[in-house]
């Protein structure tokens, strides 16, 4: 059973096993060397149980002292930083190794299609390229492969695109329904 001693330099209490009692041993503290003995309890008048203060001086013998933790310097966010609501977040770190993202085309292709496609039959002409384009860019910015400040930008062009295209082909549809009906009719 492993028996409680002190390191004679640091106070620290350490506990050696019963067959290392009166070997030299290393404190894991302070590296001090000394020999591992039972430190013999002094004889005196045993402490009455109400006698808090005899309790306290008993157990300072086994205290370890604790460095204080280290003092935080204040930064420059600490000193000036009154208006926490009207800060902007720190920007997003990119690769600079990264080619650039083409969300601002992707985006003004996907609008020109839905323009088009309200106003005439060539709406999927711009909307086509603007979903294959995006859904190629979006998965190299997941990958890591193109620059993600642009994904949003790229999605909204890329939407919008696959949308027009959508309204367009149904509506160039419902026009040679229209159209088919008008000469049956004629006939």
């Amino acid at each position: 059973m492993p028996i409680q001693v002190s390191c004679p330099s640091c106070r620290r209490p350490l506990r050696v096993p019963d067959d290392l009692l009166g070997t030299t041993v290393k404190c894991p503290g302070c590296e001090e060397i000394f020999q591992a003995a039972v430190a013999e309890q002094p004889v005196g008048p045993a402490p009455e149980p109400g006698d808090g203060l005899a309790v306290f001086e008993r157990r300072d013998l086994f205290r370890e002292e604790l460095p204080a933790p280290p003092r935080r310097t204040r930064s420059r966010r600490d000193r000036d930083d009154d208006d926490d609501e009207f800060d902007d977040p720190p920007p997003r770190r990119f690769r600079r190794d990264l080619p650039p993202h083409r969300g601002t085309l992707i985006l003004v292709l996907g609008v020109i299609s839905l323009f088009l496609a309200w106003n005439t039959c060539l709406g999927f002409i711009p909307g086509i390229p603007a979903y294959i384009l995006g859904t190629a860019d979006i998965k190299k910015m997941r990958m890591g492969l193109m620059d993600p400040r642009g994904e949003s930008q790229t999605n909204t062009g890329r939407w919008i695109g696959l949308i027009a295209s959508i309204i367009n082909l149904v509506g160039c549809f419902i026009g040679a329904l229209w159209f088919a009906f008008v000469i049956a009719k004629a006939k």
